[in-house]
Parts: structure tokens; C-alpha cells; sequence
């Protein structure tokens, strides 16, 4: 019971960064980790 509250509150927490600016800075900072890593991850 415990994983499952944990999991609706990280939702809930995407929800709330999907509603404010802070989302579109959490995604370029993902992207942008996507772009550093990927050429440094062997190909499988």
C-alpha cells in the first residue's frame, strides 16, 4: 500500500510541474541529459 501512495504522490507531483513553468525547465534539463549521455552509452 505504501509503493502505491507513493506513486500517486510523484502523479500528483507531475500534475502540479505540468501546470507551471518549472515543466518546461524539467523537461530541456531532461533533454538535455538525453543529448550528454546518449553518445556516451555503448549501442546495444
Amino acid at each position: 500500500m505504501l509503493g502505491i501512495k507513493a506513486f500517486e504522490l510523484k502523479i500528483f507531483n507531475l500534475k502540479c510541474q505540468f501546470e507551471s513553468r518549472g515543466f518546461y525547465y524539467f523537461i530541456q534539463s531532461f533533454m538535455i541529459f538525453i543529448f550528454k549521455c546518449a553518445p556516451k552509452c555503448p549501442e546495444k
